[in-house]
């Protein structure tokens, strides 16, 4: 059976080891699935595209209880110094570590949102002292050809840890600053630790390197773990030394031999790092300020954007309020019903004053007394009667009384001497004015009178426009209501009216 099953496969030999290729690949896709689920882990896919290296909240897998790791590493090579047991190293491993579980996808505790890892052709690290005695191999000897195998090397991730071990740190400084400007060249990717003050400023020079301190607090005696970019950390070996249980009396012994000139170095670098720590922390308050600032714009702009939606909403409200005026009006103009004409109108009026534009920019008023003389559109009037609401009763010389409002009334500078006395004939008010004339089946010389008094009658009813019907017919009637409005001096303008009005049939008159 075995052997049946065997041979029926072997022609499919190679299809099958596809197959079995494929799901081990799946398989292993699934199985870091699962482990990222049970761990809470993240996947941080590798780029192909950045060169830098951002960090965030990152933690090395192997620290039970870690303190997650923040760093931009943005330049080819990170010079990391400063206090013994500062974490130095640590630091170093976990830049290896990101690098090496995102290229083999890998997930890692770690903000995978805010975090940016390249794609490195090869990673290796210089880590351990490669000394050895069978082999006659010397720490700086192991050194060295551990860097002399990787100087062909390109795109590549190398860590080394304390660079300067096994040899006169002079020598070695100079030694090291010409290999690793070497691999820069060749497009890698380099992060030291040292304790070598002299090769930090000489690989300072180099645009492609940034510096890294660890720092420690003084007052704690004790790492802080934390990191400031940009200068060379202070070593600290005094201290260390004291607070893993050196008598004191041997750390003083030890500082009158290593110098006051050197102390003082120690004290420079250390006031440096003092005073970029406080820029640093400025900077964050000048960006959370920034950022506030920026916060309140973008509430100022979205309130602007609210108060304009709510000026277009409440315009188009005008405008429907003033449409629904203005049918109204024409609707009661069609049915010619006069008597509840005059209400309507006041009903539109009404609307259209409640709605009145609130931005418009308020006229100025000035008050006047009763019989005060005041002048109106260029005329002399005699204030008759004092109303409400900043309006008055004017008396023309004419003998026509109107009522305006304040604003459209300028005091007289210098009065005549002799009082204002109206004249003794007074045109009386008409008792009934209406707002539409037929002049449909009169001849011209009748149309023309009945024309004349109506438009009359509506100059002293205060009207403002009024309709006039003539009818079509032979346009005779209507030739010499043109001509009589172009003539008429109260006329302001005239047009034809609308087709649910009349049309042509029918004049609309401005007075």
């Amino acid at each position: 059976m075995c052997q049946t099953l065997s041979h029926s496969l072997q022609k499919h030999l190679l299809f099958l080891k596809f197959l079995f290729k494929e799901f081990d690949f799946l398989d292993s896709l699934q199985a870091r699935l699962n482990f990222a689920k049970a761990y809470n882990l993240e996947f941080v896919m590798p780029s192909f595209t950045q060169k830098k290296m951002i960090l965030e909240n990152f933690s090395h897998p192997i620290l039970k209880d870690p303190k997650p790791l923040n760093l931009k590493f943005e330049k080819s090579m990170l010079a990391v110094t400063g206090v013994n047991a500062g974490g130095k190293t640590m630091l170093l491993k976990s830049l290896l570590s990101a690098a090496f579980l995102s290229k083999h996808l890998i997930p890692m505790k770690i903000n995978a949102h805010h975090s940016v890892i390249p794609y490195f052709k090869e990673i290796h690290a210089i880590i351990n002292d490669p000394q050895n005695s069978a082999n006659n191999i010397s720490t700086f000897a192991g050194r060295m050809k551990q860097f002399s195998a990787l100087l062909s090397k390109e795109n590549m991730l190398l860590g080394v840890d304390e660079i300067e071990l096994g040899t006169d740190a002079d020598e070695a400084s100079s030694l090291y600053k010409t290999l690793l400007e070497k691999l820069l060249k060749q497009n890698n990717q380099i992060i030291i630790t040292t304790h070598h003050k002299r090769l930090s400023v000489l690989m300072a020079e180099n645009q492609e390197v940034e510096l890294l301190a660890a720092l420690y607090d003084e007052e704690k005696e004790r790492p802080t773990y934390t990191f400031l970019k940009g200068v060379v950390g202070k070593s600290y070996a005094f201290e260390t030394a004291l607070r893993y249980g050196v008598p004191r009396f041997l750390i003083e012994k030890a500082k009158a031999f290593y110098g006051e000139d050197k102390e003082k170095l120690n004290v420079l670098i250390e006031n440096s790092s003092a005073l970029e720590r406080e820029l640093k922390q400025k900077n964050e308050r000048l960006e959370n300020a920034l950022k506030e600032q920026e916060e309140l714009k973008n509430a100022w702009l979205l309130e602007t954007e609210k108060q304009k939606e709510i000026f277009h909403n409440k315009k188009l409200e005008l405008e429907k309020s003033y449409q629904q005026a203005l049918n109204a009006l024409k609707s009661e103009v069609a049915s010619k019903d006069t008597s509840s004409m005059h209400k309507e109108i006041h009903k539109a009026s009404e609307i259209l004053n409640k709605h009145k534009n609130s931005h418009e920019t308020p006229q100025i008023t000035t008050s006047f007394q009763a019989n005060e003389k005041a002048r109106y559109k260029n005329e002399s009037v005699l204030i008759a009667q004092i109303l409400d609401k900043g309006y008055y009763l004017i008396e023309t010389e004419l003998g026509m009384r109107l009522k305006v409002h304040g604003s459209l009334l300028k005091k007289i500078q210098k009065p005549p001497k002799n009082k204002f006395k109206p004249p003794k004939t007074i045109i009386p008010k008409p008792k009934e004015a209406s707002l539409r004339l037929d002049l449909r089946g009169q001849r011209s010389e009748e149309a023309l009178d009945l024309l004349d008094a109506f438009l009359n009658n509506a100059l002293l009813g205060g009207f403002e426009e009024v309709l006039i019907c003539h009818g079509k017919g032979s346009g005779i009637l209507e030739k010499f209501v043109k001509e009589f409005l172009k003539n008429h001096p109260k006329v302001a303008s005239f047009s034809d009216a609308p087709i649910n009005l009349g049309g042509s049939g029918v004049k609309i008159v401005k007075l």
